[in-house]
């Protein structure tokens, strides 16, 4: 249960980080990482 409240977690603070400006490239970054996370955490 808490891994499933955790992916949700960071999805959401994924959609955040797409929503804020693009021109932080370490918003980018950050993007990316916790996209790389939900992608291992769904599998």
């Amino acid at each position: 249960m808490y891994e499933i409240q955790n992916t949700l977690n960071l999805i959401n603070y994924s959609k955040l980080l797409l929503k804020s400006p693009v021109n932080s490239s370490q918003n980018q970054i950050r993007a990316v990482f916790v996209r790389r996370i939900v992608q291992k955490l769904i599998k």
